[in-house]
């Protein structure tokens, strides 16, 4: 459902606009109403609607000027001038805030649903290519990722040469140059939830610390790489990093 509020200093506008929302099949809600753009923009930005229809000549603060507004502080809103005033100076500055209509007064009622209609078409179809986008977006990250988990797999079983994993570390922004080095591995299951879950503490714990490098081997178990200059401090770093691991999981 798509939440509609309405500007304008005719409450006769106004309420003839709620009535034709509220009549609607269900697609829309209103949301609110002002009589002008001044009053209107605080409760905008509270609620944050998805469609504004404005008038475009006001008192105090007027159409334009609230549509340039709300353009920059949420530039998701769809936005439909009324006017009572057929000139092509407002018209072209609508096109220029890329409004979704311009409809002229007296506005009848069936021609507002239909240019409503199209606009929430225009919002779902815009959702949803950003809903593929972003699961295009997922689905390029966990390819990476087991990329990522497959060379490190690798690296430390041996199966690829210094030459080889300098290359490739430098491909994922790793440093691997160290003195010492200790490999660490724990048991995770294969739950994905419970895989998020120590994901994002990883992620919490050590997205600034370059001495740990970690990764998802299979699918249950957790290893990670701890880097140092000194063997001793480096045993005693993967002990407290384990340590630390497994009180962020517990809590």
């Amino acid at each position: 459902m798509f939440r509609v509020f309405v500007v304008d200093d005719e409450e006769i506008i106004r309420t003839g606009i709620r009535i034709a929302v509220d009549g609607s099949d269900g697609h829309f809600s209103f949301a609110g109403e002002a009589p002008d753009g001044e009053m209107a923009l605080p409760v905008l930005l509270e609620i944050k609607p998805d469609i504004l229809i404005t008038d475009v000549r006001m008192p105090f603060m007027d159409g334009l000027e609230l549509a340039e507004l709300v353009r920059k502080a949420m530039p998701w809103v769809r936005i439909i001038f009324l006017s009572g005033h057929d000139e092509f100076e407002y018209a072209q500055r609508a096109i220029s805030l890329q409004a979704d209509a311009y409809i002229l007064k007296p506005v009848d009622s069936h021609k507002l649903l239909d240019v409503l209609e199209q606009t929430g078409q225009r919002i779902h179809e815009e959702r949803e290519r950003l809903r593929a986008a972003a699961q295009h977006s997922r689905r390029r990250e966990e390819e990476q990722d087991v990329l990522r988990s497959h060379f490190l797999s690798e690296l430390l079983t041996g199966g690829m040469s210094t030459a080889q994993a300098i290359e490739q570390a430098r491909e994922w922004d790793l440093s691997l140059t160290a003195r010492s080095y200790v490999v660490s591995q724990a048991a995770c299951g294969a739950d994905s939830a419970v895989r998020q879950q120590i994901r994002a503490v990883l992620e919490h714990l050590f997205a600034q610390q370059s001495d740990v490098i970690w990764f998802f081997e299979g699918s249950d178990r957790l290893v990670w790489l701890i880097l140092g200059d000194d063997s001793s401090a480096v045993r005693d770093r993967a002990y407290a990093v384990a340590q630390s691991i497994c009180h962020e999981l517990h809590q």
